[in-house]
């Protein structure tokens, strides 16, 4: 005689008896086949080899046997023992199938105990037996089932468990369904709320707006003095020069005009911005990208994988020497640039630069966006951010091996533009609801 009371879970009702699975129920292991012996002509009986066999309370039938050696009944309990469906069950509702080693079937020795009851215990337990599944490709030993511990109450009581269990069954699946959802919903609130309020800034919804802010019209003219002084200084090609201007005509549509030319772009134009606003496209807002080599012996590089994206940090940076440079790395930073990474699955790895990689080197995987004097680098962070211009760029992703939006696609995108006075409002504000989510 051996003491178990550390074995037992909880304590039973006076009727009720403790006893071993393998006291009460016959357990049949199953025996695998090589092709020659099965096929899927539908000859012999059904054959079920593992977990995919099993969907719900139903058998899937796709492998036939006339060579049976381990027969499961109808009427037993299919209990998968090993692979990656360890622990799935199903009634046995065919007459009869040969298991294989994936699956065992539990058969009761007596009409006393029944086998929905069965379930009933063994699902409510059933980490205790998973738990024990072990190997390179889990499973359950015969002697775990059999040594599972099993509440046995009287018959009677049996039949009322498992009806009650029926019927509160459906409840318990909507609660389950309604607990992922929530789950959901938890975990993924505040990234929604952050797009929602990032969606609501660059539409010019979230802050009000000022008569006594500039018209972001005026940034278009300090924008284009800013370049013709670099220009001059020779730190920019003259072909910056040659850009486009967008308006709103007299007719409520909004034309873009290049030279002499003039085009209607009012289908390109996502939404409506408020009147002190004005759109541009990037290679007008943005300073162009400048391309440098490492110098000395080492030098600090930012690859595409560097920025954490849920933070929007760079995180990865490391120093390497001059003489091991990748060939990628060529973008120069500045303080307060964009990285944008170009590339999936990284697309979503935005950053500002701090003031400790100003120096660094970034790799071609980003476009470095340098704003320009019209643009205030938090605000420009938050408009890279926003669902508007991820999922906008995302349809221009091309290529199978190595998906990736050009320069083109982001220099050519629509940018909204508010009085820069608005932007610093717009941020402040995006920061102080941010902290709170």
């Amino acid at each position: 005689m051996i003491c178990i009371d550390d074995e037992i879970p909880f304590d039973l009702p006076h009727s009720w008896k403790w006893t071993r699975l393998g006291n009460v129920f016959e357990l049949r292991s199953g025996q695998d086949f090589p092709p020659e012996k099965y096929n899927d002509k539908s000859k012999g009986i059904p054959y079920i080899t593992g977990a995919s066999n099993i969907d719900g309370n139903s058998i899937i039938q796709n492998r036939w046997t006339e060579y049976p050696s381990v027969l499961a009944p109808k009427g037993c309990l299919l209990l998968v023992c090993k692979g990656s469906g360890v622990g799935k069950m199903c009634y046995m509702s065919l007459p009869q199938a040969h298991i294989a080693r994936q699956i065992q079937a539990i058969i009761p020795f007596t009409p006393n105990l029944t086998i929905e009851f069965l379930r009933i215990a063994i699902e409510c337990r059933l980490n205790e037996i998973t738990s024990q599944a072990n190997g390179v490709i889990p499973g359950i030993a015969r002697e775990a089932t059999l040594h599972f511990l099993l509440p046995i109450p009287p018959l009677k009581e049996q039949n009322r468990i498992v009806e009650k269990i029926k019927e509160i069954d459906p409840l318990v699946s909507k609660y389950s369904k309604c607990e992922q959802e929530l789950e959901y919903i938890n975990s993924s609130i505040s990234s929604l709320l952050r797009k929602s309020i990032l969606q609501e800034a660059i539409q010019g919804r979230l802050v009000e707006q000022s008569e006594t802010d500039v018209p972001a019209s005026g940034l278009l003219e300090q924008i284009k003095a800013e370049k013709e002084k670099l220009v001059k200084a020779g730190l920019l090609k003259k072909s910056v020069l040659h850009d486009t201007v967008i308006f709103k005509g007299d007719d409520n549509k909004y034309f873009e005009k290049c030279g002499e030319d003039v085009v209607c772009i009012d289908d390109e134009i996502p939404f409506e911005i408020p009147k002190s606003w004005e759109w541009v496209r990037g290679r007008f807002g943005f300073i162009p990208m400048e391309s440098t080599k490492p110098k000395g012996e080492s030098f600090i590089y930012i690859d595409v994988a560097a920025v954490n994206n849920k933070n929007n940090q760079i995180e990865g940076a490391k120093e390497l020497r001059s003489n091991e440079s990748p060939s990628r790395a060529t973008r120069k930073l500045h303080l307060n640039d964009i990285l944008f990474s170009m590339v999936r699955p990284y697309l979503r790895n935005i950053a500002i630069v701090p003031e400790r990689y100003s120096n660094a080197i970034a790799s071609t995987g980003y476009y470095v966006i340098t704003p320009s004097c019209g643009f205030h680098p938090q605000y420009l962070l938050l408009l890279m951010l926003s669902p508007y211009v991820v999922d906008g760029l995302n349809q221009f992703m091309k290529g199978d091996n190595s998906p990736s939006i050009n320069n083109s696609d982001i220099e050519n995108f629509l940018y909204p533009l508010p009085p820069i006075n608005e932007q610093r409002r717009i941020v402040e504000r995006v920061n102080c609801l941010w902290q709170v989510l």
